[in-house]
């Protein structure tokens, strides 16, 4: 049996799939991702701030509990206006931690992607970035399935 063909009909199958499953409740479940992960994130990071030395344990404090409601609402209700709270809340948070940060070029590094992320929640929504997000894997997909 020629397994690059099973493979490269399987590819192209999952490809229609993302093209054609509902984005909203896609949207609804990795909005659910979301929210654990930013509760668990930030949870860590409460406990983290007890072995912190230095200034900005507050900062740090505050940042962490308002991450951990924001998850905790996330995964209650899903709308737009949350959405973008944590689009806003992923772009301040990485900033805070650059200015607290001894390392300021690797904390940068290491925050830009929430920061990209959050400029896109803010920007053009989830619904919107998910839907394109779908369309271009389900066209890679097929493409290179075919």
């Amino acid at each position: 049996m020629d397994y690059g063909i099973v493979k490269g009909v399987v590819t192209a199958l999952i490809g229609v799939l993302l093209i054609s499953i509902n984005a909203e409740g896609m949207m609804s479940v990795i909005m659910l991702l979301i929210g654990i992960a930013t509760v668990a994130a930030n949870l860590i990071r409460v406990l983290a701030v007890k072995d912190h030395r230095g200034a900005g344990k507050e900062i740090m404090t505050v940042t962490a509990v308002i991450g951990i409601v924001l998850g905790v609402l996330l995964t209650v209700m899903r709308n737009s206006v949350l959405t973008v709270l944590i689009g806003v809340y992923m772009i301040v948070l990485p900033i805070v931690d650059v200015i607290m940060s001894k390392y300021k070029t690797e904390q940068l590094k290491a925050g830009l992607p929430k920061i990209l992320f959050g400029v896109v929640l803010v920007a053009i929504g989830p619904g919107k970035a998910l839907e394109i997000i779908s369309d271009v894997d389900g066209l890679l997909l097929i493409i290179f399935g075919a």
